[in-house]
C-alpha cells in the first residue's frame, strides 16, 4: 500500500493555513478585547474622578464635625480634621486615620446626645 505523499503534504499545508488564520483571528480578538478594556477603564477613571471631586467638596463641608465613615471594608467614627482632593484625615479617640475618598461608601454625621 502506497501513501500519496503529495496529498499528505497538501493536507498538511491546508491545515497549517487554517490554523494560521484561526490563530490570527484569535490574536486580533484578544487585541480588540484589550483595547475595549482600556477604554472602559478610562471611562471608569473619568467617572471616579468626577465623583471624587464632588465627594471631596461635600466632605470638606463636614470638616470639624464628628462623623461615621463606612468604606468598602471597614468602619470609622471620628472627627474630620482635614480633606483634600483624594484623602480625608480623621481623628478617632487617640489615633489618626487617613482614608482614600474613593473608598468611602457612606458618611453619616454623628449627632451628639443632649445630657
Amino acid at each position: 500500500m502506497e501513501i500519496d505523499t503529495t496529498a499528505l503534504v497538501a493536507a498538511a499545508v491546508m491545515l497549517a493555513v487554517i490554523l494560521a488564520a484561526v490563530t490570527g483571528s484569535a490574536r486580533k480578538i484578544d487585541v480588540l478585547k484589550r483595547k475595549i478594556d482600556d477604554i472602559e477603564r478610562m471611562f471608569r477613571t473619568l467617572d471616579a474622578s468626577e465623583g471624587a471631586e464632588n465627594m471631596s467638596r461635600l466632605i470638606a463641608e463636614l470638616k470639624g464635625k464628628t462623623v461615621s465613615l463606612e468604606t468598602y471594608d471597614d468602619y470609622f467614627e471620628g472627627l474630620i480634621v482635614d480633606v483634600d482632593e483624594d484623602w480625608v484625615k480623621m481623628e478617632e479617640d487617640d489615633s489618626c486615620k487617613i482614608i482614600r475618598l474613593r473608598d468611602i461608601k457612606n458618611v453619616e454625621i454623628v449627632t451628639e446626645k443632649a445630657e
